[in-house]
């Protein structure tokens, strides 16, 4: 078929092709690096405990006392060195509305590319944010990370007594690109001072930080939360997307890859495998849905959001000449946005990728079962018909075609349905293979 074998030449869409070796292919690297226990990636990276290294360097109310500077910073790198990926690269919190003004000042057109990574269940570790990290091939690349607001930092890490290793208990998205750059990680946790405690002040690294005003957060069992009532009156701004924040980490090292149990791959500095993380959030909806409160000022405060956290990832890669950027499903797990809001947030952005010269992939994976579920079956086909749709816009393909059009289907429906998919993902490269 002419529309496959253009397909082929032009890597459109991103399924799993072992025969492909492109970035986000299912070619599995083979390799020999030593494995670590999961458990102890903080110990990979410090040669101690977390516990040990907050009280040797006298971690106290958010911020350690004795820090290891100058001199004395040299000597304790070079008695562990791997101590080194912890000062590597460079963090910095920016609004969209500067990365925009950049943006126009240094834009010269290039030919971009938007394909999608779709979930195999033969081969999970293709979709894995640790695998994609650790690959070769992403050397250099940016990553799209599902965070909070309150601080580069996943999972309740921003605060004051909560240790790193925490991220183990319940990770996702987030929590994994953290472990697996566990050297940046600890740096942005004890190194970069702006961690929160109860009554904290600060505002400087809260992503709605120059919207607070209007976005307050509060303080609720000793975790922050946005405003409950502030959310439900919030009126859009145009301008409010220009004041939202991420953060930007980037050139930093990875340091272990995919893992299965309590294990997972070392990698060692040596290889030089840096990459860029971009720190954004959504709204976590939940609450609001499950007190029935979901107003449309609450919906219009979420949509805000997701389109300023894709607009931030698109602007910060290009500031960062990634060739790569894999951007995710950005609250479209557990905070519960809507399928359809995440897909007008990167639609939006379809003319901006097609002439930035990004290879822009998106990683798509269908829900797991939730208590108040959110995502459908049927919203996840139209989400994924669309997102090819604009694949071809930009790209110049004629992928949408009926026979793929079923295979999405037949692939989404079964995920739903608890039915085994693993024969639609085989069906999906067979087809890219005629």
């Amino acid at each position: 078929m002419k529309f496959i074998q253009k397909l082929l030449f032009t890597l459109t869409i991103f399924l799993p092709l072992a025969s492909m070796d492109t970035p986000g292919s299912s070619s599995i690297r083979q390799t020999a690096s030593p494995q670590i226990v999961r458990a102890q990636f903080f110990q990979d990276i410090l040669g101690m405990s977390e516990g040990q290294f907050k009280k040797q360097f006298s971690w106290h109310k958010g911020k350690l006392t004795k820090p290891p500077r100058g001199n004395a910073r040299k000597t304790w790198v070079a008695q562990y060195p791997r101590r080194a990926a912890i000062f590597e690269g460079d963090y910095r919190f920016v609004t969209i509305g500067n990365l925009k003004t950049k943006v126009q000042r240094k834009r010269k057109p290039g030919r971009g590319t938007f394909t999608l990574l779709i979930h195999d269940p033969n081969n999970p570790q293709l979709t894995d944010i640790r695998y994609l990290q650790s690959d070769p091939k992403n050397n250099g690349a940016c990553f799209q990370l599902a965070s909070t607001f309150w601080g580069p930092l996943e999972g309740g890490m921003f605060r004051s007594g909560a240790k790193l290793t925490g991220m183990l208990h319940a990770p996702v998205q987030g929590e994994e690109a953290s472990i697996s750059a566990a050297g940046a990680t600890i740096f942005r946790k004890y190194f970069l001072p702006h961690i929160l405690g109860k009554g904290y002040t600060d505002q400087s690294h809260y992503l709605l930080t120059n919207l607070f005003r209007r976005i307050p957060y509060k303080w609720v069992q000793g975790k922050p939360k946005i405003d409950w009532r502030a959310a439900q009156k919030y009126t859009n701004n145009p301008n409010d997307i220009n004041k939202v924040g991420i953060g930007i980490h980037s050139d930093i090292f990875v340091t272990s890859g995919w893992g299965q149990g309590t294990t997972q791959e070392q990698i060692p500095l040596s290889s030089n495998q840096k990459i860029t993380q971009i720190f954004s959030s959504a709204l976590n909806t939940t609450p609001f849905r499950e007190k029935k409160s979901l107003n449309k000022n609450v919906r219009d405060l979420a949509k805000m959001l997701l389109n300023a956290s894709y607009e931030g990832a698109l602007y910060a890669a290009f500031g960062q000449k990634c060739k790569n950027l894999y951007l995710t499903l950005m609250g479209g797990g557990s905070f519960r946005n809507d399928i359809s809001w995440i897909a007008h947030a990167i639609q939006r952005m379809k003319n901006f990728i097609k002439y930035s010269g990004i290879n822009v992939i998106l990683v798509f994976r269908p829900d797991k079962p939730r208590k108040l579920p959110i995502r459908t079956a049927q919203g996840d086909i139209d989400f994924l018909q669309n997102m090819i749709q604009m694949a071809d816009e930009i790209n110049g393909t004629c992928v949408y075609q009926p026979a793929i059009q079923k295979v999405i289907s037949n692939y989404v429906t079964n995920a739903y349905a608890g039915k085994n998919y693993e024969t639609e993902a085989i069906m999906l490269k067979s087809i890219f293979e005629q």
